[in-house]
This record gives C-alpha cells, sequence and structure tokens, in this order.
C-alpha cells in the first residue's frame, strides 16, 4: 500500500463545571474560564494552519461546545462535524478501534472528547505525547500510513502539543 501523510488531533474538552443537582456527567456544561480556553484554542489551531477534513465529536455538552467553536474558526461545518457517541467514556481500545475506522477519504482529522482516554491514546499512538492532557489541550500527530487501519502503537512520526496559556 502507498504511504503517505495521516494527521490525527486528539482535544480534549476545556475546563468544565460540575453541573447542577439532577445533572448527569453527560451534561456537565463549560464554565466561564472554559470557554475563553475553548475560543482561544480555536484561534490558535486556526493560526497554527491545522485543518482537519473530518471533526468528530463526543457528544456530551462540555465536548460539544469545545468543538463548536474550533469547527467556526477552522470552517468545517455539517457534514465535516460528527457527533460520535462511542467518544464519550471511551478507553483507548475503543478510540483506537473509532481511529482505525475512519472514512479512507479523508487524511485529517480532529476527535474532541474525554481523558483519561485522549492521553492515554496520545501516549500509545507517540512517544513525544504528554503523560497528561489539560483541558484545551491538544495532541496533534502525524503518520506515514496508507490506510486509518494501519494506525497503531509508536507509530506517530511527528508530534506537536498545544495547552491553553502557552505561548503561542
Amino acid at each position: 500500500m502507498v504511504r503517505h501523510m495521516k494527521e490525527l488531533i486528539l482535544i480534549r474538552h476545556a475546563t468544565a463545571g460540575w453541573g447542577e443537582v439532577g445533572h448527569t456527567d453527560f451534561d456537565r456544561t463549560l464554565t466561564a474560564d472554559g470557554e475563553v480556553e475553548a475560543r482561544a484554542m480555536a484561534e490558535r489551531l486556526a493560526a497554527s494552519g491545522v485543518r482537519p477534513e473530518r471533526l468528530v465529536s463526543s457528544p456530551a455538552i462540555r465536548a460539544e461546545s469545545t468543538a463548536a467553536p474550533i469547527a467556526a474558526a477552522l470552517g468545517l461545518v455539517g457534514d465535516p462535524w460528527l457527533r460520535e457517541p462511542r467518544v464519550y467514556e471511551a478507553g483507548v481500545s475503543d478510540l483506537l478501534d473509532l481511529c482505525q475506522g475512519l472514512d479512507e477519504t479523508f487524511d485529517r482529522a480532529a476527535l474532541v472528547g474525554h481523558n483519561p482516554g485522549f492521553a492515554d491514546l496520545g501516549k500509545v499512538l507517540s512517544r513525544e505525547a504528554p503523560r497528561g492532557l489539560p483541558p484545551a489541550g491538544v495532541i496533534r500527530m502525524h503518520f506515514e500510513i496508507g490506510s486509518w487501519s494501519e494506525l497503531g502503537r509508536g507509530l506517530a512520526v511527528r508530534t506537536e502539543c498545544f495547552f491553553p496559556g502557552d505561548p503561542t
């Protein structure tokens, strides 16, 4: 199979509150600081030239609230932005399965979701990924593979990380 570059971007949701009595974990919303983080990360990703062709988000409110400004800043509307229930509460193996099943017509994909799954997946795919992933943190990885199905342990050839508050 011909090898070319695939890009996977993992974006943890911004800072979320613990919600109101009677609300579930799924219903947690971003704090005011979280809303600022999400907008700032969206602007930073756009300025960095990040251009995923597909954005896949957990349907949890805090993840969608993080994905919305990112999708807008990157010009992704409609079909390129998918709400995927499997991202919510997913562990490494589930996230890896999801990534290995990405549509092959896309070479660049971004996922918006949750820890510990995202931080753990980053460590599996890249030796350069950080151990933890703070709210609104991003791990951007590049792979020389011909198909998403080839995605696997330690295959990232280049990794960049963006964290809220880092100098741009």
